[in-house]
């Protein structure tokens, strides 16, 4: 039904999920042979300026309203699923729908039709088949999964009879394509949402090589794409680094930016060819070019102009920014094998440092390879991981980025001695983008890897350096004398660990945190407090905005005002205990032996035995966003567990406590009583209890009976003595210590079905 319906050249084609590069060359291909296209995708940007520029309609977002009775098909990309309410409607209403995989394979009747598969290299490698085509003057028909410059969109209508097409094996409509000539650059194991085993997916390049009508080229440097062809002889032509190849080549010489060889054809020399790109993998990829240019009759001086116009699409090591000594790359690679070779040509160019951000793509992909990444990235001196990509998948247990960041822990505990990149992990894009920006320096190499959204960050790379107005902050801003950028915050907490704070000041008065807190709201910038470090984590790639410290005689002192103890918020607890043990004052000695500071103290609400700060406090000081001081009562300010509603967005300056009188003894006796308690912590790197206590259970139980005493991820472990406390060593890094965290939460959610919350507050 759907050939003819192809063939026909007239119809109403509605596509879900339209911006997909590899939906919008479908969509392109199908508007230029007569049908009316409409179509619509969650995110659009430039892919959809393209595509209305050649006539298609397309709509932000999904509505079953899309789906009328004048729609002929609809067309799926297997991101939307046969759930999204607008399939739901196409099948109420009795509308074919399809998916693209199944569409493509129509397009190619009536065409010498080229199509280019594997796990890696397909698109690049049907890029270079298309630019080479043009650059001999033929005038081919195309449809890739990657824009190219040169060919002016990812997909085009061609007068010449010859088609390349990029066939996707993900969904397996690989099996449904007959095309005349089949390129299989390799077969790894990928795509594990959709093939159960690394059989069934072979199976599925078997079936396209068996329907292959005139010629199967595969690299034999790749022993599964060999396995394949193997059994169809008569039509098979190896290519390939292998000097048994039908395709090969000697005599390479590399030069700046790209390499020339010698071409040898079944073990005859066929003159000098020369490729425009470095890579051990991109001279594969030219020598199936090569085999397909042969079968489309182009002869040796053809092929040699063909193979000097090539380029890379785009996000194949893409360059967005070579400025100021610094370059940004952005590639697409998000596979083990892909990054090895993206880092095997990063190593090729010349850099002080070489940094990448990397965000993995699919629950599934990160599940079934976690261990096989950290060698990938060999060779980067520093890597930030941001939360996996999820293409409309659920998580997996076991598939977190915590999760690959714990295999890159292991790898490197287990494999000492290497040049491994500094791993962090970003809780956003965005927050590894502003860790990035602040870092990069003359001569470093930034990469952005991955399949998924991460390519917004090459993007603002590119805005941020192309605008010479944008500087850095502290040139921007009036700041207060003192004021340090990227001052190294992880030293300032208890767990000696994590990254810098973009500013740091150590303010000692009440008017220069007020002109710090205005000069930062003009800017939008957040200004947060640290007081003594003891229940705070700084993520590794630091903590942006203005990180504040009180200190001096305004924020350090304690005196006596109408019966009401006023003690500044950077006074430190065990200062304050000293104070009023000499003093004959009780009520906070459940306080004994917590490090910290009262503000600190103040804001989370500090309990222990049964006890509670607030229970002491009259009045608290405050100054708000806007650097007006104010005071709210204890009753007012709503205190809970581990905090309060009311100064949650607060700077808190001074406390106001109501404590008793008492005997210096008694007090001297209880103080000692809990610090002989809390003895066995004393010289720990730790920030006392983790989680809060969930209703009716007790963190450290549950942690206890999940068997996770003792678990380690890197420098970081769960205490033997405490399940609910978490010890660093020497070289601990905040990461490990969040994902040890993430392994606890997810394990007491599996077996109890309680989430567990932090009471420990992360600054990034």
């Amino acid at each position: 039904m759907i050939s003819k319906f192809i063939s026909s050249g007239t119809g109403n084609i509605h596509m879900a999920g339209i911006c997909g590069i590899g939906m919008a060359g479908i969509a392109f291909l199908l508007k230029s042979r007569g049908f009316s296209i409409s179509g619509c995708d969650n995110a659009t940007g430039d892919i959809s300026t393209w595509l209305r520029s050649h006539g298609v309609k397309v709509v932000k977002g999904h509505s079953p309203g899309h789906i009328s009775s004048g729609t002929d098909v609809v067309i799926r990309t297997p991101a939307v699923s046969m759930d999204d309410p607008e399939i739901v409607q196409a099948v109420a209403m009795n509308k074919p729908v399809l998916l693209r995989g199944e569409v493509l394979p129509q397009l190619l009747s009536g065409k010498f039709s080229v199509a280019v598969c594997g796990t890696h290299g397909k698109t690049t490698t049907s890029t270079f088949i298309a630019q080479a085509l043009k650059a001999t003057g033929r005038q081919p028909s195309w449809c890739i999964g990657g824009d190219s410059g040169p060919l002016g969109g990812v997909a085009g209508a061609g007068s010449g009879k010859e088609m390349v097409v990029e066939a996707d094996e993900s969904d397996g409509t690989l099996s449904l394509y007959e095309p005349d000539v089949l390129v299989i650059t390799n077969i790894e194991y990928d795509h594990m949402e959709f093939f159960g085993s690394p059989a069934a997916m072979e199976a599925c390049f078997a079936v396209a090589a068996s329907k292959t009508r005139q010629r199967i080229l595969f690299c034999m440097d790749d022993a599964v794409a060999g396995r394949v062809a193997a059994k169809y002889r008569g039509k098979t032509v190896s290519y390939g680094l292998s000097e048994k190849a039908d395709i090969t080549c000697r005599d390479v010489r590399l030069f700046q930016g790209g390499q020339s060889f010698t071409l040898v054809l079944k073990g005859r020399k066929a003159g000098r060819m020369t490729l425009p790109l470095a890579g051990r993998h991109n001279l594969q990829n030219a020598l199936a070019v090569i085999g397909v240019l042969m079968e489309c009759g182009l002869g040796a001086d053809e092929i040699r102009l063909g193979l000097r116009k090539v380029a890379l699409p785009k996000r194949r090591f893409e360059v967005v920014v070579d400025k100021a000594g610094i370059k940004v790359v952005t590639d697409y690679a998000h596979h083990p094998t892909e990054i090895a070779a993206l880092i095997r040509m990063a190593q090729g160019v010349k850099a002080r440092r070489r940094i990448a951000v990397y965000q993995p793509h699919r629950y599934t992909r990160t599940l079934a390879l976690g261990s096989q990444f950290p060698p990938a990235f060999d060779g980067v001196d520093e890597l930030v991981l941001v939360p996996v990509y999820a293409a409309s998948e659920k998580p997996l247990p076991g598939s977190s980025i915590w999760d690959l960041y714990e295999h890159f822990r292991r790898y490197q505990a287990q494999n000492p001695g290497g040049k491994y990149p500094v791993v962090s992990v970003a809780a956003s894009l965005e927050k590894a983008w502003q860790f990035v920006r602040r870092t990069l320096r003359k001569g470093d190499l930034f990469m952005v890897v991955g399949a998924g959204d991460v390519e917004n960050i090459a993007g603002w790379a590119k805005d941020y350096f192309a605008d010479s107005r944008k500087t850095a902050r502290q040139g921007r801003l009036t700041l207060p004398a003192g004021v340090r950028r990227e001052y190294p915050l992880g030293k300032r907490t208890t767990f000696h660990a994590g990254g810098c704070a973009e500013y740091f000041l150590e303010s000692k008065s009440l008017a220069a945190l007020a002109k710090l807190i205005k000069s930062a709201a003009a800017e939008k910038i957040p200004v947060r407090m640290i007081g003594g470090g003891s229940n705070v984590m700084v993520s590794d790639p630091g903590a942006g905005g203005i990180i504040v410290r009180l200190g001096g005689k305004e924020f350090g002192s304690i005196k006596m005002k109408n019966g009401l103890v006023c003690v500044g918020a950077g006074v430190s607890i065990a200062s304050l205990l000293a104070w009023c043990e000499e003093q004959g004052l009780s009520g906070l000695e459940f306080l004994e032996g917590i490090p910290g500071t009262i503000g600190g103290a103040i804001r989370m609400n500090a309990g222990a035995y049964g006890d509670e700060i607030c229970r002491t406090i009259v009045n608290v000081r405050y100054m708000n966003q806007k650097s007006v001081i104010g005071s709210v009562s204890m009753q007012e300010a709503g205190f809970r567990y581990r905090g309060s509603l009311f100064l949650a967005d607060k700077y808190i300056i001074e406390g106001q406590f109501r404590l008793k009188k008492a005997d210096v003894a008694a007090i001297h006796g209880k103080r000692q009583e809990i610090a002989d308690k809390r003895s066995w912590w004393k010289g720990l790197r730790c920030a006392g209890s983790i989680f809060k206590n969930p209703p009716d259970a007790f963190a450290g139980k549950l942690i206890e009976e999940a068997g996770l005493k003792g678990c380690r991820i890197g420098g970081a472990r769960v205490f033997e003595k405490h399940a609910n406390v978490i010890v660093t060593e020497a070289g601990a890094r905040s990461s490990d210590i969040l994902a040890l965290i993430e392994k606890i939460k997810s394990s007491v959610r599996l077996r109890n079905n309680i989430e567990l919350e932090t009471e420990v507050v992360l600054l990034d």
